[in-house]
């Protein structure tokens, strides 16, 4: 019995050997030096009821700070600002990325959790101006593609997360 416990404890444990390698990211994360966007707040996009934020950072990397209810809006913020939140949002793999401004293009590269092993998407739009851009493809790591129509815009905010993650290079 004691033998099948080890067993079973190990596999678990070792969540690759388990669920199988997570899909690298592809993009490079690249410093943005560009001022394209303004960096001292999120980015934010609203479907049906829910709002899904994001902080972009100077050092390329992206962070999908989840999503919530469009009627929890401040009560989302001010969790974000305590402690415990923000390192539970910063620890998990699938909320990092990385993107890339080119030009008047933007495109970011992030794990997704639908699943075990975490596979990536690259999304790819405009950038309307230094508080809007639109994402209007996503490349799936499989290939698939799909026409979108993201309409992201910039709130403020004066509690910026830590870019610095062991998930990106």
């Amino acid at each position: 019995m004691f033998a099948l416990l080890l067993m079973a404890s190990l596999c678990f444990c070792s969540c690759q050997m388990f669920f199988g390698k997570d899909d690298n990211l592809t993009l490079k994360r690249e410093d943005n030096k560009s001022k394209k966007l303004k960096l001292n707040g999120y980015y934010y996009i609203q479907r049906n009821d829910m709002v899904y934020l994001y902080f972009l950072f100077e050092n390329g990397s992206i962070l999908n700070a989840a999503g919530f209810n469009e009627d929890e809006w401040d009560k989302y913020e001010q969790k974000l600002i305590a402690k415990s939140v923000n390192e539970k949002v910063i620890s998990l793999k699938y909320n990092w990325g990385v993107y890339q401004i080119k030009s008047d293009s933007i495109l970011y590269e992030r794990w997704y959790p639908s699943e075990r092993p975490y596979r990536t998407a690259i999304r790819k739009g405009v950038i309307s101006n230094d508080s809007t851009f639109i994402i209007t493809k996503v490349v799936s790591s499989k290939g698939e593609t799909s026409d979108e129509n993201e309409v992201y815009h910039f709130k403020e905010f004066r509690h910026k997360m830590d870019s610095v993650t062991h998930y990106i290079e």
